[in-house]
C-alpha cells in the first residue's frame, strides 16, 4: 500500500470511533479504486469524494494528487449551479439515492460511533433498520461512465515521507462554463425549450465555498485524529479560468478576470 492510501485508510479507521465529535456521519472507501473515499459530513446534505489521480516520487517524498468532488443533494441551492449535463446525470439512474443501510443490532452507532445502549444517545434510527440520510453517490458499476471533470471543486497535493510534510489546495471561487451553441432540450410534449442561450453561462459551481467545508473537516478533524497539525504558510490569489465549449465540440480554457484562483499551501 502506498503512503497516501495508508494515511487515508488509517484516518478513516481512527475517525470511526470519534464520529460523534468529528462532524462525520459516514465514511466509505470506493471498492476497486485505490485511494478513493466518500465522506458524508453532518453539515452537508451532499457527499464529498477524494480521488487519487496521480502518484509520483520526488526527493524521497511520495507526491500524491487528488481530486475533490462534491455530489450535491438535488434539493440543495448549489445543485442549480451545476451544468445542465451534471444536473441530468445527478437525477439519472447513474446515482444511488437509496438510504444507507445499517446493521439491525450494531454495537456502536454507524454514523457517530456512539454507544447505542446509552440512554443519552440521540440517533434513534440506530435501533431501526435504516439510517436517516441517502447515499447520494454514483452507483459502483456506473462510476467509470462519469466524466472526470464533473462535480470537481478543487484538488489536493500531498507530500509524504515517513510523515505528512505538506499539502497544497487548489480551487477557484467559481467554476464557470459557457456554451457557444446554447442548450435546448425537449419538454414533456417534445417541444424544444432553451435552457442556455447561445454564448450563455451553463455552470457557476461555487468551488471555494464547498471546498472550505471539506477542508475544515479534513485539516481540523481528519488529520487531527492522526496527530497531524497543519499550518497555513502561503495563500495565493490569482486570475482564474472559465471554460468555453465551442461549436466544433472543442473546449477552451480562458483567463477570466471575474474568477479567482486560490492556491493554499500548508506545512505539517
Amino acid at each position: 500500500m502506498n503512503k497516501i492510501c495508508g494515511l487515508l485508510s488509517t484516518g478513516a479507521l481512527l475517525l470511526h470511533s470519534e464520529k460523534h465529535t468529528s462532524g462525520l456521519d459516514y465514511v466509505s472507501r470506493v471498492d476497486g479504486e485505490e485511494g478513493t473515499w466518500y465522506y458524508w459530513l453532518s453539515s452537508m446534505p451532499g457527499v464529498y469524494e477524494l480521488k487519487l489521480k496521480e502518484l509520483t516520487e520526488a526527493e524521497g517524498a511520495e507526491i500524491s494528487k487528488l481530486a475533490i468532488r462534491y455530489y450535491p443533494d438535488v434539493e440543495e441551492e448549489c445543485f442549480e449551479k451545476l451544468s445542465c449535463k451534471e444536473q441530468l446525470l445527478r437525477v439519472s439512474e447513474m446515482f444511488d439515492d437509496t438510504d444507507v443501510v445499517i446493521p439491525e443490532n450494531p454495537d456502536v452507532c454507524p454514523c457517530c460511533g456512539g454507544d447505542v445502549h446509552d440512554e443519552e444517545h440521540e440517533h434513534h434510527h440506530c435501533h431501526g433498520h435504516r439510517a436517516a440520510r441517502k447515499k447520494g453517490i454514483p452507483k459502483l458499476v456506473l462510476r467509470k461512465q462519469l466524466p472526470e471533470e464533473t462535480y470537481v471543486i478543487g484538488s489536493l497535493e500531498l507530500s509524504v515521507t515517513d510523515k505528512l510534510e505538506s499539502l497544497k489546495l487548489t480551487t477557484q471561487d467559481v467554476y464557470k462554463e459557457y456554451v457557444e451553441e446554447g442548450i435546448k432540450l425537449p419538454d414533456a410534449q417534445g417541444k424544444l425549450v432553451e435552457l442556455v442561450p447561445p454564448q450563455g453561462l451553463d455552470k457557476a459551481w461555487p468551488g471555494l465555498e464547498l471546498v472550505n467545508v471539506f477542508m475544515d473537516f479534513f485539516i481540523n478533524k481528519f488529520l487531527n485524529v492522526l496527530s497531524i497539525n497543519c499550518i497555513l504558510k502561503e495563500k495565493l490569489e490569482l486570475t482564474g479560468e472559465s471554460k468555453h465549449f465551442l461549436v466544433n465540440k472543442q473546449v477552451e480554457s480562458v483567463a477570466d478576470k471575474d474568477v479567482q484562483l486560490f492556491i493554499l499551501t500548508y506545512m505539517c
